[in-house]
């Protein structure tokens, strides 16, 4: 609904606090999956494991942005969410 798309306008309904707090939990969970997923590709690279042939679309991400060059974590987790 067109009205409830202004932030000011949705604070006042009643469904607010429920949608932060999913939100949160949304924001949370991808964030965590983006750092276990790339201490995991660290911990491969140390281990001297062979990449996969297909990496998912994380892995790209992740593998394009070593040491934060190209996409933070928080980048990187607005892309996943995209997706």
């Amino acid at each position: 609904m067109p009205l409830f798309w202004s932030d000011f306008v949705f604070s006042f309904h009643p469904d607010c606090p429920e949608f932060k707090k999913s939100l949160k939990i949304a924001r949370d969970h991808t964030t965590e999956l983006v750092r276990a997923r790339r201490e995991a590709m660290e911990e491969e690279a140390e281990s001297g494991q062979a990449p996969a042939k297909k990496l998912a679309f994380l892995d790209l991400l992740i593998q394009a942005s070593e040491g934060g060059k190209l996409l933070s974590d928080d980048e990187i987790r607005e892309e996943v969410k995209v997706c």
